[in-house]
């Protein structure tokens, strides 16, 4: 009798864990053999094989929790949402004609949560999206990868990323989304509205360096730009309009090019005939500091900071620039 107990015993714990991990099977129809991948967002391999039309595919079991993850099938590529579950993956994949592809994912609801939530999100807004239609509405995984995929626009909304991050309940984590969204919650707390600026030190044409803490209690407008950038060339004349508008000594403007070519920058500066002063990164526009300090990967970029060092407006553009000069200057 003991030995029956027991023997229940086991099957009941074994099948409890009999689907604490992925077992991904596949059976899709292909024109050829295509090789099957899945990665995560930082690029690790987790599970690949060659799949051939209308054959079934089975993966050997792996440990992946609940992640955010890549999928390839030959050239055809999808973001997906797995958990420790069984997943099948059918359909029709034409990987050089991705509109032919056809897939339906059989145990992955987070998946099709995803394709849904991206829908609603992107349906409204000033730039096509609306984060009120889908911030109560879905699970946090399915949330942290719209704002993965949507980097841009979630870059400074630290409110977005820590709301995020605080619904990981009860220790849950996601795989590398939850790591990236915690360190973008960080990152977003530096460069947020309000918070105090880390004073940096460039040279100007004639190698003078000058600092943010030269500007004590000034506004200080930072533009960044670079020499082959048409829009920042255009939103230079922009604020030169502007600068000549509302110039004072309570206002320092400063174009700090990104350009990685310092003859470059000074013929663009010369051309564009900038009258305040003008500053170079020379590490350049893709290896900058200034892009993860002020949360940007987009230029032009201009911020606006106050007289004690804070950050008061981002990503300004047209008039935009001298409302919230305005804005400010008048509540003094």
């Amino acid at each position: 009798m003991k030995k029956i107990v027991l023997f229940v015993l086991l099957l009941i714990f074994s099948g409890s864990n009999a689907v604490a991990q992925l077992k991904l099977s596949v059976k899709i129809r292909t024109f050829k053999p295509l090789m099957l991948s899945l990665s995560d967002i930082n690029g690790k391999l987790i599970l690949q094989k060659q799949i051939k039309s209308g054959e079934l595919a089975t993966f050997d079991p792996t440990d992946i929790g609940t992640d955010y993850l890549i999928l390839k099938i030959g050239e055809y590529e999808q973001n997906v949402i797995f958990e420790n579950n069984e997943v099948t993956i059918k359909g029709l994949v034409d990987d050089k004609n991705h509109k032919n592809v056809v897939l339906q994912f059989d145990g992955a609801p987070l998946t099709d949560s995803l394709i849904i939530a991206e829908k609603l999100f992107k349906t409204g807004g000033q730039s096509g999206w609306n984060w009120g239609l889908v911030k109560d509405r879905f699970h946090p995984a399915v949330l942290a990868a719209i704002v993965y995929r949507n980097e841009l626009y979630f870059t400074s909304k630290g409110d977005v990323l820590n709301g995020i991050k605080g619904a990981f309940k009860n220790g849950e984590t996601y795989g590398q989304i939850s790591s990236w969204i915690s360190e973008k919650a960080r990152l977003a707390d530096m460069f947020r509205e309000g918070a105090e600026i880390a004073s940096f030190s460039l040279p100007d044409k004639n190698g003078k360096i000058y600092s943010t803490d030269d500007f004590k209690d000034k506004f200080i407008l930072l533009d960044f730009w670079a020499s082959w950038c048409a829009p920042c060339r255009a939103e230079m004349k922009s604020l030169q309009k502007i600068h000549e508008e509302i110039q004072g000594d309570d206002l320092v403007f400063i174009s700090i090019s990104l350009d990685d070519s310092r003859e470059k920058w000074l013929n663009a500066m010369e051309k564009d005939n900038i009258p305040w002063l003008a500053l170079w990164d020379s590490s350049g526009f893709e290896k900058t500091p200034f892009q993860k300090q002020f949360g940007f990967s987009q230029i032009p970029f201009i911020i606006l900071i106050s007289k004690d060092g804070k950050i008061l407006a981002r990503n300004l553009r047209g008039e935009n620039v001298k409302n919230e000069i305005l804005k400010y200057r008048n509540n003094l």
